[in-house]
């Protein structure tokens, strides 16, 4: 009986870590129809900031926890809407694929430029480990955290959006812009508002899991683990928040439960509890209806702008300029990887002479 209320717990913590992440997910696609695939990204970035701050530059930690969350979380998400997503209004389906996947390949590259990957950083639990003791089960404070966390964000989330007006705005967006525009709401600032919500939630979700998934901070792994929030998030079909922490909560107990009853001589059990998130991915695409997954019917047509050639030498100036500053703060083993990422980008560029 211990061995089950204990994997129980640590598979509700995992489970609501996962719930975090994946109610980020749900909220920048309920209000711009964008599917944000550098969401585990920006969960890692979060956490690479939160060391940098607490134990690289020795910030206390409830500050440097504040700092992330309430600063960095913010302003990576206003970022994004306002120099990328903003951009992809009207846009084909594969194309904002495209784009986030690229965002998720830059900040990898990003954190492999500014914290050095061969470098053992890692991350301990909130509070020193501290536990307490019920039932026989050790509950550490950083879970028990989680768990409150994940509990006051799905009331949160879900007075915001039903209750108040401005979370009504946000579920519209993704509908009609003009008619929200017609009723005194400002598109951009929803949609910048959603966006900064996402994120702040991914930063979150990043410094909570660390700690839990063994305190170790590898960009890869990181982004990675976060990802599988996505089933979690397809749980709800991307529009339920109750129903993707519901998901979220059975994929941490069925993660839970394999490493607890499964046969220890069994060597493919650590990969099927790894493996069961993309599974669970894998059967709810297949199960779930399609058109259940698709929001409004959204305009594909692109328009491109081509700009003159003064502005196209202005802005060739600012990137060889930001990239010589770049290069001063890279370690000297990342040079080459920024010139083969230089050389990569030139041959994607040419390939706009064949689509336009």
């Amino acid at each position: 009986m211990d061995t089950f209320l204990t994997f129980t717990f640590i598979g509700l913590v995992l489970g609501s870590v996962y719930a975090i992440s994946a109610s980020g997910l749900v909220v920048t696609y309920n209000t711009s129809g964008i599917f944000n695939f550098a969401h585990g990204a920006q969960a890692m970035l979060g956490a690479f900031a939160f060391w940098q701050l607490a134990y690289g530059w020795q910030l206390p930690v409830v500050l440097s926890a504040l700092l992330v969350i309430g600063v960095l979380g913010p302003f990576m998400g206003w970022v994004l809407h306002s120099v990328i997503m903003r951009g992809l209004r009207d846009t084909a389906e594969v194309t904002r694929i495209v784009v986030t996947v690229a965002v998720l390949l830059g900040m990898l590259s990003l954190s492999h430029w500014f914290w050095n990957p061969e470098r053992a950083r890692s991350v301990p639990m909130f509070f020193d480990g501290a536990a307490i003791s019920v039932g026989g089960i050790t509950l550490r404070w950083h879970e028990i955290t989680c768990l409150i966390a994940a509990a006051a964000i799905a009331v949160g989330l879900r007075v915001l959006f039903v209750r108040t007006r401005t979370g009504v705005a946000m579920r519209g967006l993704v509908d009609d812009q003009s008619l929200l525009t017609l009723c005194g709401h400002d598109p951009n600032r929803l949609a910048a508002l959603s966006w900064m919500l996402g994120s702040t939630l991914a930063v979150l979700a990043g410094i909570l899991v660390t700690p839990i998934s063994g305190g170790t901070l590898e960009a890869n792994l990181l982004t990675l683990l976060v990802i599988d929030a996505f089933a979690a998030a397809m749980f709800g079909r991307l529009r339920s928040i109750p129903r993707t922490f519901v998901g979220a909560m059975i994929l941490g107990l069925a993660g839970a439960y394999v490493l607890a009853y499964m046969p220890t001589d069994w060597t493919w059990t650590g990969n099927l509890r790894v493996s069961l998130p993309m599974i669970a991915l894998f059967v709810v695409l297949i199960v779930l209806p399609q058109d259940r997954l698709r929001g409004a019917v959204s305009r594909t047509r692109e328009r491109y702008h081509v700009p003159t050639v003064r502005s196209a030498v202005a802005w060739g100036g600012v990137l060889v300029v930001a990239v010589l500053a770049i290069r001063l703060l890279m370690v000297e083993s990342a040079i080459t990887t920024l010139t083969i990422g230089m050389a990569f980008a030139v041959i994607a560029l040419s390939l706009t002479l064949l689509t336009g």
